[in-house]
């Protein structure tokens, strides 16, 4: 990604996302770094210095203004969005951003491809027409809009499925085993 050490990778990554499980960043980091000690080491150096905390009951690390920045439910959709990042290689990602709600997570790419990634637990309006609106209303230039790959993330195929009349470009389901199943369009 952005540094040199992978420490500091990490660190900006429990930033980023404000709370996260151990899962989420071995998962995203075990691709450049094969050995999960490393990335364990890290993160148990960051909780020793004070930069993060660690919850032993949810197995989860979050930064210590926690409280300060998002609402509970778009702290919580955030950290499932978290989960998209092991479809990635870390070394190709540029830069990822926290969005406001409904939008979870926005990523970009090495080769300037963003993808957007919103969570939806339950489909309804709500949800999905603040998408829809951004995304049909013109609110974002043709010549950059063809380079955003919207992502839905979903509970079920069927749900999925509807994500495409709403200009997603693919789902994403999340399986029991935190492995991600990608539809494309």
């Amino acid at each position: 990604m952005r540094h040199y050490l992978l420490i500091d990778n990490i660190l900006d990554f429990v930033n980023e996302f404000g709370l996260v499980h151990e899962d989420q960043v071995t998962a995203f980091y075990r691709k450049e770094f094969k050995e999960e000690e490393s990335i364990k080491w890290s993160l148990q150096n960051l909780v020793s210095r004070h930069k993060l905390v660690y919850d032993g009951n949810t197995n989860t690390y979050s930064t210590y203004n926690l409280h300060l920045k998002r609402d509970p439910t778009h702290q919580r959709l955030l950290t499932k969005s978290a989960w998209i990042m092991s479809a990635f290689q870390p070394q190709d990602v540029r830069s990822i951003n926290a969005l406001s709600y409904p939008l979870q997570l926005a990523i970009i790419t090495n080769d300037d491809v963003m993808f957007d990634v919103t969570v939806i637990e339950k489909f309804n309006e709500n949800t999905v027409f603040p998408h829809i609106k951004r995304v049909l209303g013109g609110t974002v230039d043709d010549e950059y809009e063809q380079k955003i790959v919207h992502i839905a993330m979903v509970n079920d195929d069927d749900k999925g499925q509807e994500c495409k009349k709403y200009g997603f470009d693919c789902y994403c389901i999340l399986k029991s085993d935190n492995s991600l199943s990608i539809v494309n369009f």
